[in-house]
């Protein structure tokens, strides 16, 4: 839900768009929510956003919205370091640039020199292109991976409208992955069999010191519990593991208690992995992140990607296996790398 935390200082609207009933719904929530920004004209997103120079720590303290239209990007293909199932026929976009969450370890800060939020407001030509791509087979569609989704449902229903294409599509299925707490925003959408609610589970300590503005664990195990009850299918991932001095106790008790107020048998896969990241996007995050831990692990690199020790990785892989067994069958058990 958008919150205090959620506040935007200036709104940058492209112009082709400023008077798109988009663009005015947007501006007219926000201002329904009690923020009053400054309202700025720009010809394109990229002159805002790609900007060169901008701080990335500064903007995420008070951070601004941008409102476009894509033009180019709308469908992008999965590769193994996001396949939390291991599907066939994964795809993603980018409804969304950035998040307005601030998590230590988010490989956006990496990927984005900036911290604004930008939200491309042409949902329709986004539907348009997975049915295009339906055309030439299964799709596996995930709308979430590059922000979190359901933190701008109050400003525009993306995952809404995205349900509801979704619906009756046997060929189609859809992801939403999230850290909030917002199931609310879709509670009172029928369930549909083919469009998976992903919850993203940390311990208590990890969400407070390393996720600030998330949900806590026990809001989005509340929010899982809730959509699971009401009939949605669920799937979990605890992703990424960190290397901390008493990690076995936090993510372990955090299985525990997971599945202590989920049952089991309504959960449809499980998925974790390790911190990995491509090594450039590392070294960026360090810059805005100087002072975090979790970013100056015992690292090894393999080609592009960083990662922990092998042994570590096997200890987490062995531990975290063994502890799901005990709720979820190992065919629904997915470790995830690469």
């Amino acid at each position: 839900m958008l919150s205090s935390v959620h506040q935007f200082s200036h709104v940058y609207v492209e112009r082709d768009i400023t008077e798109s009933p988009m663009s005015r719904g947007v501006l007219q929530r926000l201002y329904d929510s009690g923020q009053n920004p400054r309202i700025i004209p720009v010809e394109h997103y990229k002159d805002v956003f790609n900007r060169p120079r901008q701080s990335f720590r500064i903007q995420k303290h008070q951070p601004a919205l941008i409102l476009a239209r894509e033009r180019e990007h709308f469908l992008y293909r999965g590769n193994e370091r996001i396949n939390s199932w291991k599907q066939s026929g994964l795809f993603y976009n980018a409804l969304v640039r950035n998040c307005v969450y601030n998590c230590d370890y988010c490989f956006l800060q990496g990927m984005h020199g900036s911290a604004h939020s930008v939200m491309f407001l042409n949902n329709r030509d986004f539907i348009h292109a997975a049915e295009r791509q339906l055309e030439k087979g299964p799709v596996y569609m995930s709308i979430s991976y590059l922000s979190e989704i359901l933190a701008f449902e109050p400003l525009y229903p993306y995952a809404r409208e995205w349900l509801e294409f979704a619906r009756g599509r046997e060929d189609f299925a859809l992801e939403i992955r999230t850290k909030s707490d917002y199931y609310q925003a879709i509670a009172d959408l029928e369930p549909s069999a083919n469009s998976f609610l992903v919850w993203s589970l940390s311990p208590e300590q990890v969400s407070r010191e390393h996720e600030r503005g998330t949900a806590s664990f026990r809001n989005r195990l509340f929010a899982a519990s809730r959509a699971a009850e009401d009939g949605w299918p669920l799937k979990l991932t605890f992703d990424p593991v960190l290397e901390l001095e008493n990690w076995q106790d936090l993510y372990g008790n955090m299985i525990e208690e997971t599945f202590r107020r989920i049952p089991p048998e309504k959960v449809q896969e499980v998925s974790f992995g390790v911190f990995r990241m491509n090594q450039d996007f590392l070294k960026r995050i360090r810059t805005v992140r100087p002072e975090s831990p979790v970013l100056y692990g015992d690292f090894r690199k393999t080609g592009e990607l960083v990662s922990y020790a092998p042994d570590f990785i096997r200890e987490v892989r062995e531990f975290m296996t063994g502890r799901l067994r005990a709720y979820i069958s190992p065919e629904k058990i997915f470790f995830v790398h690469g």
